[in-house]
């Protein structure tokens, strides 16, 4: 695995990295951000307007959550997971046919789900 110093020097404009702009309250919430200038010291603007350190945190910050990270599976998983969480929450299910509404229950509940208690 790369140290932090080791893949930070690696990185080069247009490549995507990932921080978790979370906090304490909110937890994580990874965001994908596209590199478009890196200084002649290592300073990292990306696309979002973010600027990072060359440590890979984001300036002007002491210890901030905001810090840079290789995008992988996991947190492209998180990031699309969380959408996912997010889109269900606004399915308006009392429009749900009957047929439509036992498939997501069988998808949620597995095999003990017991649909005549509903």
């Amino acid at each position: 695995m790369w140290s932090d110093k080791e893949w930070l020097k690696t990185l080069k404009v247009d490549d995507e990295v990932a921080y978790n702009n979370g906090n304490n309250f909110t937890g994580k919430n990874y965001v994908i951000d596209k590199i478009i200038k890196i200084t002649p010291s290592g300073r990292i603007k990306t696309q979002t307007g973010k600027e990072f350190n060359n440590t890979g945190e984001i300036r002007g910050s002491n210890g901030s959550w905001f810090c840079l990270e290789p995008v992988t599976k996991e947190i492209v998983d998180f990031i699309e997971r969380r959408r996912l969480v997010f889109k269900l929450r606004e399915v308006k299910f009392e429009k749900l046919s009957a047929e439509q509404l036992r498939a997501v229950c069988e998808i949620v509940g597995g095999e003990n789900n017991d649909t005549e208690t509903l």
